[in-house]
């Protein structure tokens, strides 16, 4: 289960993709964004759509936190600026920071139990609500690994209704019969 803590940045959270991006994010860009994340998004073009709304080289790209499930159950992360990705395994806790790097770290974890995202000097606020998938306002993202179902698909714009096939019962008879008191 993924959990967004209120604050002034984004928080993407959509099947195999949680991302961090700072307030003043254009709504454009986070629609481009989440656009992006439907099927099996690319790192390499969410990467692109991060950085180019802003400028076409790196000292003007926004601070941000980008974690990708993979294949094998691990994750490959990116974090740039003042965003930190904490990854807890078996074996402790690895913090990766963006501070510290010209354009952007890069990193994959194996085996990983929980994930947070946080903007550090974003402010954090309340207790954490539960997010399945969405766009949220968040200075902080935390996800159980293990817990969270990671073959969710965006949310669909229009609101479909389900196919009769969808809605059919599974059973042709009853599981059981109530008998009236």
């Amino acid at each position: 289960m993924t959990r967004y803590f209120s604050g002034d940045g984004y928080g993407l959270v959509s099947g195999l993709v949680l991302a961090l991006l700072p307030a003043d994010t254009e709504i454009s860009q986070l629609n481009r964004l989440w656009d992006g994340l439907s099927g099996q998004p690319e790192l390499t073009d969410l990467l692109q759509a991060l950085t180019s709304q802003r400028s076409k080289t790196w000292p003007g790209w926004p601070a941000f936190a980008l974690v990708m499930r993979e294949d094998n159950g691990g994750l490959r992360l990116v974090v740039r600026g003042a965003c930190q990705v904490r990854v807890t395994t078996a074996t402790g806790e690895q913090v990766f920071d963006g501070r510290s790097v010209t354009t952007w770290r890069e990193d994959t974890v194996s085996e990983p139990l929980r994930v947070c995202l946080t903007a550090v000097d974003g402010p954090v606020g309340g207790d954490g609500l539960p997010v399945a998938c969405g766009i949220v306002r968040t200075s902080r993202l935390e996800t159980d690994w293990l817990e969270t179902d990671w073959t969710g698909e965006p949310l669909q714009r229009s609101a479909a209704k389900p196919s009769q096939a969808a809605v059919k019962p599974a059973l042709d008879e009853p599981a059981f019969v109530v008998k009236p008191v």
